[in-house]
């Protein structure tokens, strides 16, 4: 493969996770070419893994100052995606405590008819990098890098109102198992938990472009049944700029791949929209772009 294909595909891996351009394209040169030169595609379970760390954050919001970004929900600096396996290296201002009550599972009563709050079956447990989120009997795993599990109990429990003892949370009364509740409750919403893995995953996997274009704000919310909105807003921004976004985006040098259902951009309001899919789906994600 010609040296100038390969550093293309370094600039677009590397903006997609973070990673220093030198870093990406020194792995992908020592890489052994019959392996290939795309990111690992995650299994099933892992996608869906992701698709419930990222629809139970329920909404994204990054705020820029002047000099840096402001204290957010959820926010990535970089990120190394495997098969079975996504790391991600948290954001300095990312709220430890809005994520552990969002991810970790809570239930709210006994018996048969209990709700779960959470990821059902999400558990945590020490890590060589830091954190490791994963569900007893599923091969998949998402590792919070530079996070101890002190760190993450404790923002867990200072995200109650209510005392702690009156709420039972199931990662760390049962670090091996799933709770009677969380098999019911995973068993009776199984068709809706996760059901967007596959675009979802895509999403995580690609988080670090939006920052790529230096947005004053990212804000996401559910605008449909396994749905995505991605707002992002800008002080300035152009054509050029939309494009750029929607090309790396729907690289083929991604994984899992995307692709362009629809295109819209207002040049008198410099506002624009797009919308994506995953191949072998019905899932969409949409991203708009808007001044503020």
């Amino acid at each position: 493969m010609p040296a100038s294909r390969i550093a293309h595909i370094a600039r677009i891996q590397s903006k997609a996770t973070g990673h220093s351009y030198n870093a990406v394209l020194h792995q992908l040169v020592e890489r052994n070419p019959s392996s290939g030169l795309l990111p690992a595609i995650p299994s099933p379970a892992q996608q869906e893994l992701e698709a419930l760390f990222i629809n139970k954050l329920e909404t994204m919001y990054v705020e820029r100052s002047e000099k840096a970004w402001n204290r957010l929900n959820f926010g990535v600096k970089r990120l190394h995606a495997e098969t079975k396996q996504l790391t991600v290296f948290l954001s300095p201002s990312t709220s430890l405590t809005h994520l552990a009550v969002q991810v970790l599972p809570v239930i709210t009563s006994p018996g048969a008819g209990a709700e779960v709050h959470g990821i059902p079956g999400l558990r945590a447990t020490a890590h060589p990098l830091g954190l490791c989120l994963y569900r007893p009997g599923i091969d998949a795993r998402i590792v919070l890098a530079g996070i101890t599990a002190e760190e993450f109990e404790q923002a867990h429990h200072a995200g109650f109102s209510v005392p702690h003892s009156q709420v039972r949370c199931a990662a760390t009364a049962m670090p091996d198992e799933w709770a009677m509740e969380e098999r019911t409750f995973a068993a009776y919403y199984g068709s809706t938990l996760g059901a967007a893995s596959t675009v979802e995953s895509a999403l995580l996997r690609r988080i670090c472009l939006f920052g790529v274009q230096n947005p004053k704000s990212v804000r996401t919310w559910h605008n449909l049944p396994g749905g995505i909105c991605v707002e992002l807003s800008f002080e300035a921004f152009s054509l050029d700029q939309f494009d750029e976004l929607l090309a790396m985006l729907t690289s083929p040098y991604l994984n899992p791949p995307m692709a362009l259902q629809s295109r819209h951009y207002n040049i008198e309001d410099n506002w624009g929209r797009i919308t994506l899919s995953c191949a072998g789906t019905e899932q969409e994600i949409e991203i708009r772009t808007t001044l503020r």
